[in-house]
């Protein structure tokens, strides 16, 4: 698993990433490729798996409070995150499906939440993922949208998709 990783926003030519304030203050690091969410006091934080309409993208970049670059924002510590907050990014996630059934090209345009998986502090590379075991037509923060295309990569367990972002800071859909 790797976190959501960019591979760009519907109709336009490229993606740029906003600044925004962090603190860690829930004990847990921040690191690239993690989704993260608004907060009430204008920050940033790991966005809660399962989270409803405070998504406002994924981490691109980590800096301490002098805006130093890190590999990633270690627990319980301010700092910087440069997120991908564009709500037409698409992105590539691992499915999660450990049990029930595997992903499949059915499940393509129905939604799914996130699962948090334990970040690698070695390559400073998130580890969460698309819990599509409960993919569903109604509200859920990611929409599938199809299989990434890769030589290795099939429908099933820990498929990789291209996702898009359902329920977002900017806009909300379903």
């Amino acid at each position: 698993a790797f976190g959501l990783r960019c591979i760009g926003a519907r109709g336009e030519s490229g993606v740029s990433g906003t600044h925004w304030y962090a603190n860690t203050t829930d004990g847990s690091a921040i690191m690239e490729g993690d989704p993260v969410a608004r907060t009430a006091t204008g920050q940033v934080a790991l966005m809660a798996a399962g989270g409803a309409l405070d998504f406002i993208g994924s981490v691109e970049g980590c800096y301490d409070s002098s805006r130093k670059p890190l590999q990633y924002l270690t627990a319980n510590t301010a700092g910087y995150l440069t997120v991908n907050d564009d709500p037409n990014t698409r992105w590539v996630i691992q499915a999660a499906t450990t049990t029930g059934t595997a992903i499949a090209v059915t499940d393509v345009f129905l939604n799914c939440d996130h699962v948090a998986g334990t970040n690698s502090t070695a390559l400073g590379q998130s580890r969460a993922e698309l819990n599509t075991t409960g993919a569903v037509n109604t509200t859920a923060q990611f929409r599938i949208e199809e299989l990434y295309e890769a030589i290795d990569n099939e429908w099933g367990q820990h498929a990789k998709l291209i996702v898009s972002a359902n329920e977002h800071a900017y806009r909300t859909s379903t």
